[in-house]
């Protein structure tokens, strides 16, 4: 595959699995009301646009199978067939299937094979069920309550044939065959704009709306302006198409073929007619259908235009107005496939992850790059003068700037919380079917924002936390109804700021978490001891040790001990806590702590030897200096006093093993982290340090205080500390 279609293939690939995102929400709607007409609506607007777009970029069975499930709910959005909890269950797969299907277009795999022809069979089977047997005398209703049904109305499409729609491999011969699907269409008009982009015009009457139409256009939207011109089918209307010669000709001036339209009007009122033939207010459509350029272009020398060195066909290959429409559509493949092996782009071959910026911060960035140009120049007057009072100032503009660019950057970045929490509404509906419970799950604050890296990582912990709680939390209904609770069970998660740090809590109201039954388990793994004085809170913390489980009985989702080690685990590496709360049949809770972007972070640099290391400012409490023999007296307990309370330390020489002369005197830094105070010892505080943090190599994936590095200003390396981390290595230490 050429590479700039590849690039264009996996653009299809990302769309397509934001649709069937979407899907599953509208389908999760549906659950709660299935004649809701406007979701109905909208899963068969998504089915027709894959079935449309598949096809375009190679994936057969995706289109095939689309098909089948857009004849499936036409036939429920026509009250032909009750939207039934069985074909939903067979959308949730299908969803599934679909998914898998991006992922093997070949159905080289054979259980995507058999699963294949099952659905589509299951999918056959509800389309050729008895209409007496589904048909109810309930319709669908809509969100809006309009129930009328639509007539066919005229619609004025203005699409620019650009050269990079061309290069993006878009082919257009589908495109007229899906609006060939909606209805009645007709090439009215061409030219060119002022990047001399050729310009088609296209008259469509269809009952189908604005929406469908939009769905035809999906991936060329930029490029294209819809708008109705008529609540009517002018293609009806005998004076209409008397006249439509004028629009296809250059020989009529844009100007004279509005007031032709203008006539038609006025002819069709005069027939007797009540209703305008156009809108209230048609000119900005009636403009945007006749004045495309001053001067018209034949339309079949618009249709084998091609970028500038590209062989161009003869016209007599190209489409004629004698042609059908198959036959012009066939002929236009031809043409654009003729021309297609000539273009070679050097495109990526992976498409990139994607993120939606807010165009208020493309706008910030746009200013700031204006500020620097402005800034570089002071910079060369300055330089030219040797002024070095101007030098000094623009310095000081530069790190403005600087510091400008980098929160804009990170803003960028920022995805709403919202982006993975959507995917869990489908776990807990899939989870609590299988579980037999019924659970509702309710969401706040799904605007607050983290960065794109940490939400990826931050979907597994949470669907762990999501399985725990309704496996192990929410109980059976029979027990809720035992403790006077409602059968349905709560799931709650919230996501909040706080400071420089966003907090998501997982609530369950379910049977909480006993801690007697959490020690009693700990201590028959040898986890703990029975002599062992564990707070609360500690014996919580048990929960992520690897391997326990309090479960009596292994099932499907959990119960051998695997899944909230994990939890622990991931969220550290994108340097977060988890606390967990609990009360005895009121409920669980789990709070997760992070730093809204982990890619530049606030540190102090710190150094002993010749080792370079950071530590987070916001996990330092205070600093202070003390003689080097205190600290050396104290080895033996490892703990110091601070503020009437002896506190754990880890001295930074001894932990990495440097040698060399101790200094007179150290730096202790006190920090606090999950509720504790503990300490490292330094032989120097350098100062504040703004890290931009990397990854380390594979030299040190056994190192576990260590988690990134930043480069320095003379090109050395700081190591960058993990205090959760550190914090065991105190605790390992002291026992």
């Amino acid at each position: 595959m050429d590479d700039f279609l590849a690039q264009f293939r996996n653009k299809f690939i990302e769309d397509a699995l934001d649709l069937l995102h979407q899907l599953e929400s509208d389908l999760l709607e549906l659950e709660t009301n299935p004649k809701s007409k406007d979701h109905i609506e909208a899963v068969f607007r998504v089915m027709h646009t894959l079935k449309g777009s598949a096809g375009m970029y190679g994936f057969g069975y995706i289109e095939e199978y689309t098909h089948h499930l857009e004849t499936l709910y036409d036939l429920i959005r026509i009250n032909k067939l009750l939207l039934s909890g069985e074909i939903l269950d067979l959308t949730f797969q299908s969803v599934d299937h679909l998914q898998n299907l991006l992922k093997d277009d070949e159905l080289a795999q054979e259980n995507n094979q058999y699963k294949h022809k099952w659905l589509m069979e299951q999918v056959s089977e509800q389309m050729n069920r008895e209409v007496s047997e589904v048909l109810s005398e309930e319709v669908l209703i809509s969100d809006e309550e309009e129930t009328d049904e639509q007539g066919v109305a005229t619609y004025y499409i203005k699409f620019i044939v650009s050269e990079g729609l061309l290069l993006r491999g878009i082919k257009l011969p589908n495109i007229f065959s899906e609006l060939a699907e909606l209805g009645q269409y007709e090439l009215v008009d061409s030219g060119t704009n002022e990047e001399e982009d050729e310009i088609w015009g296209i008259y469509l009457a269809t009952d189908q709306g604005k929406d469908a139409i939009e769905d035809a256009f999906m991936f060329v939207m930029d490029e294209c302006s819809i708008h109705q011109v008529s609540p009517f089918n002018l293609f009806e209307k005998e004076i209409f198409l008397e006249n439509s010669e004028h629009f296809q000709t250059e020989n009529t001036p844009p100007n004279e073929r509005l007031t032709i339209l203008e006539a038609v009007e006025k002819s069709y009122q005069s027939q007797g007619e009540d209703a305008s033939l156009f809108e209230e207010e048609p000119q900005e459509g009636l403009k945007d259908a006749v004045i495309a350029t001053e001067e018209a272009v034949p339309l079949e020398e618009v249709l084998i235009n091609a970028p500038e060195g590209i062989e161009k066909p003869s016209v007599e290959e190209a489409v004629t107005p004698d042609m059908t429409k198959d036959e012009n559509i066939r002929k236009l493949q031809e043409v654009l496939e003729e021309n297609q092996n000539l273009i070679n782009l050097n495109l990526d071959k992976q498409a990139a992850s994607r993120i939606s910026v807010d165009a208020k911060k493309l706008d910030i960035l746009m200013y700031l790059v204006t500020e620097l140009v402005s800034v570089q120049s002071q910079f060369e007057s300055g330089m030219n003068a040797e002024d070095m009072s101007t030098i000094e100032e623009v310095y000081h503009q530069i790190t403005k700037l600087t510091r400008q660019f980098r929160d804009n950057a990170l803003e960028m970045r920022l995805v709403p919380v919202y982006d993975v929490v959507v995917r869990f509404k489908r776990l807990i509906r899939d989870l609590s079917k299988h579980l037999g419970k019924e659970v509702e799950f309710i969401t706040q604050g799904m605007e607050t924002e983290l960065d794109k890296n940490t939400i990826d990582k931050l979907a597994e912990p949470l669907m762990h936390i999501i399985r725990n709680c309704l496996d192990h939390g929410i109980e059976p209904a029979e027990e809720r109804q035992r403790k006077n609770k409602p059968e349905k069970g709560l799931i709650k998660l919230t996501a909040f700021h706080s400071g420089n740090y966003v907090f998501i809590q997982v609530q369950d109201d379910g049977a909480g978490i006993n801690p007697e039954i959490i020690r009693n388990k700990a201590i028959e793994k040898g986890l703990i001891q029975a002599s062992d004085k564990l707070s609360e809170k500690e014996i919580y913390e048990l929960i992520f040790q690897p391997g326990f489980s309090t479960a009596n009985t292994i099932t499907e989702v959990s119960g051998r001990g695997v899944g909230m080690d994990v939890v622990k685990k991931k969220i550290m590496e994108i340097r977060g806590e988890v606390e967990v709360n609990s009360e005895i049949d009121l409920g669980t809770s789990f709070t997760i702590k992070l730093h809204q972007t982990i890619a530049i972070l606030d540190t102090m640099l710190v150094q002993s030897e010749d080792m370079h290391c950071l530590v987070p400012i916001a996990d330092i409490q205070t600093c202070m200096f003390l003689p080097a023999n205190e600290i050396e007296a104290r080895n033996h307990t490892n703990t110091l006093m601070y503020n009437n309370e002896l506190i754990p330390f880890v001295n930074l020489r001894e932990q990495f093993h440097l040698k060399g002369t101790n200094p007179e005197e150290v730096r202790v830094i006190i920090l606090h982290k999950q509720g504790e105070k503990f300490a490292l010892v330094v032989d120097k505080i350098i100062g504040n340090h703004q890290a931009v943090l990397k990854p380390l190599g594979k030299l040190f994936r056994h190192e576990k205080i260590i988690t990134s590095a930043s480069r320095l200003g003379d090109g050395g390396l700081a190591f960058m500390l993990d205090i959760n981390a550190l914090n065991q290595a105190i605790g390992q230490k002291a026992s």
